[in-house]
């Protein structure tokens, strides 16, 4: 047991003290502290795929060495919170530590759990444990020819590292900070960080790629790469010279 969380000690060096945010198995996760089971393993899966599932864009920001690891540590941040026995030890080391200030990364738990009706659209993911619902939906304003005019011509004209065009384009199709929230999970202190590019409370590239990614999808915006690579390329820039 004492093995097993000698990480907590190692995961802020390895991860988040690089830019400043020293993470512990829940940060890991891009879950709040004390996130429901379901929660922990839906967090899992969706790291789980980024890291498997897009290893070109990854190995242009991450060695090799450097993916491995963070793979390991999802793993094993999973293995730790995913198991009621280890997982109690672990919050009640936990507990003294964490800076209760500090904002949720993502509040990951389904909703439909607690009797919210799936939304037309939502795909039900079942695994030999437990039951998911992934929201794939696209906003209604998708469909306003008006509006996807008006958003061409701001990605044509616009800064595609902005994250400032990305809530012009955001309000042009109509949806408001909570409903994009609701539907892509992306926690509403990360959503206004990369709209106002608030590098500072942004965690790593990985992720806010992986967010930009759900964000343009449910906003129905088909040629989205090179937003996303645009500000993925200034964050980056920015916690590079953070670490000098």
């Amino acid at each position: 047991m004492e093995r097993e969380f000698s990480g907590l000690h190692s995961v802020g060096s390895n991860l988040g003290a690089d830019i400043g945010q020293p993470q512990n198995f829940y940060q890991i996760l891009n879950l709040p502290f004390g996130a429901s089971k379901m929660a922990v393993r839906e967090g899992y899966l969706r790291l789980k795929n980024t890291l498997n599932g897009d290893s070109g864009a990854l190995y242009s920001l991450m060695s090799e060495d450097d993916v491995r690891m963070q793979v390991e540590l999802v793993e094993k941040a999973f293995r730790v919170l995913n198991d009621e026995t280890t997982r109690v030890e672990y919050d009640r080391q936990l507990t003294g530590r964490r800076n209760a200030t500090e904002p949720a990364a993502m509040d990951l738990t389904p909703e439909f759990a607690s009797g919210w009706d799936m939304p037309r659209g939502a795909q039900v993911i079942t695994t030999s444990r437990s039951t998911l619902a992934v929201i794939k939906t696209v906003c209604e304003g998708a469909k306003d020819t008006a509006a996807q005019s008006q958003v061409d011509a701001l990605v044509s004209e616009g800064d595609l590292g902005d994250g400032e065009l990305f809530r012009r384009i955001r309000e042009c199709f109509g949806v408001s900070e909570h409903e994009m929230q609701e539907r892509t999970k992306i926690s509403l202190e990360y959503m206004r960080s990369m709209e106002s590019n608030r590098f500072d409370r942004l965690p790593q590239v990985v992720y806010v790629k992986g967010f930009l990614r759900s964000y343009f999808r449910y906003l129905g915006i088909e040629n989205f790469e090179p937003m996303v690579k645009a500000f993925s390329a200034r964050l980056e820039a920015w916690q590079i010279a953070k670490k000098r």
